[in-house]
């Protein structure tokens, strides 16, 4: 809950100071906050249940798991979770192959 929150933070943060910088990239600010990369943050499957649940796109959840230190769990039942929760074949792929 305390890691939904700090996102949720993150997001409002973002969307509030740095809104100047995301027009001309054309990122929206929920975007911008699934990739900002903090050099001690590690993603794990329910950071990406947890983006995925909250509406985070599919795109943005895959670059995330490409630039973020990651510590997956890929055992098949974890990978059966993660599609249970609604995470995309995609995502799960880009997991997968992150490993």
């Amino acid at each position: 809950m305390k890691r939904f929150l700090s996102l949720c933070l993150t997001f409002v943060l973002l969307q509030s100071a740095f809104s100047f910088v995301l027009l001309p990239l054309n990122l929206s600010a929920q975007q911008a906050a699934a990739l900002a990369v903090s050099s001690d943050e590690t993603i794990t499957n329910n950071t990406i249940i947890e983006m995925t649940k909250s509406g985070v796109s599919e795109s943005v959840i895959i670059e995330k798991i490409k630039t973020t230190k990651g510590s997956f769990d890929t055992t098949a039942a974890s990978l059966q979770e993660l599609k249970k929760s609604g995470v995309s074949d995609s995502v799960i792929l880009a997991i997968v192959q992150k490993t």
